[in-house]
């Protein structure tokens, strides 16, 4: 299948998000240089089957080039989103929530829509998290998992309390 107009128009909103947020938080001797951060698609006009790969907390998408120049040498389509916040800033990264993260693998998901019949979604420690909701949220959406050093449990004794927490909150919004 080739890359569809709306593949492509996606691609490009995507990339031009990153260049705006790169722009906007970038810190001198601090943030990397913006290929690190940038998505890329790399695609294969016959392929039917792409890999969704979701890269890593403080990582970014050319931190899973390798895995991706792999699977795209097996004949994958293959799009790394970049998770907002990350290739920025740790100052950009430490006001994000998991929801944009979700959002970002969200709006790569629908770029592969466009361009392969079957999406496997892959990731890498955080990526990989992000990768098991995705699937636990839409079971539909994708023919397979990869999930590579996902967090099982915090090990600080005070994220314990995480959860309960974190139901009180919503409990006290609804009311």
């Amino acid at each position: 299948m080739s890359l569809s107009s709306k593949a492509q128009c996606l691609l490009e909103e995507e990339t031009s998000r990153f260049i705006n947020d790169y722009q906007e938080h970038f810190l001198k001797g601090e943030t990397k240089p913006p290929e690190i951060g940038q998505p890329y698609l790399l695609h294969q006009p016959q392929a039917t089957q792409g890999v969704l790969l979701v890269h890593g907390l403080m990582a970014a998408p050319e931190e899973v080039r390798e895995w991706a120049d792999y699977l795209y040498s097996q004949g994958y389509t293959v799009y790394a989103p970049r998770m907002d916040g990350h290739g920025t800033s740790a100052d950009d990264l430490s006001r994000r929530k998991m929801s944009e993260w979700t959002a970002a693998v969200n709006r790569g998901h629908e770029i592969l829509k466009h361009c392969c019949e079957h999406i496997v979604i892959a990731g890498f420690s955080t990526g990989a998290a992000v990768a098991l909701k995705q699937v636990i949220d839409k079971p539909d959406a994708f023919d397979a998992l990869v999930s590579i050093s996902a967090p099982l449990k915090f090990k600080k004794f005070s994220a314990n309390f995480a959860k309960p927490v974190n139901t009180w909150n919503k409990a006290l919004r609804r009311i």
